[in-house]
């Protein structure tokens, strides 16, 4: 076992990888919802397209929110301490 320390993140590469992990089951939802609002015919009112086009964008939102932090971490990391995470490498033993 070993320990390595998490000096820094890089904003930029948090945001993405927050909105490609988030998208996806966002992208699903909003297919789910509206397959079925057209299959049980209901009317398609101006709530529900504003409801889908909040849940769409969130993943933007969660990219932003975590920028935040990891700038925030980026700052606060040196003068109270990194993150630490314990890793064992027994998988890669020959």
């Amino acid at each position: 076992m070993s320990r390595v320390k998490i000096k820094k993140f890089v904003p930029k590469k948090v945001f993405k990888a927050i909105v490609f992990s988030s998208a996806i089951p966002i992208l699903i939802f909003i297919a789910i919802s509206a397959f079925v609002a057209l299959v049980t015919s209901q009317s398609v009112d101006s709530s529900f397209i504003t409801k889908l086009l909040y849940i769409a964008f969130s993943p933007l939102a969660y990219g932003a929110v975590a920028m935040i932090f990891a700038a925030s971490y980026n700052w606060l990391a040196p003068k109270l301490g990194e993150l630490e995470i314990e890793i064992s490498d027994e998988g890669n033993r020959e």
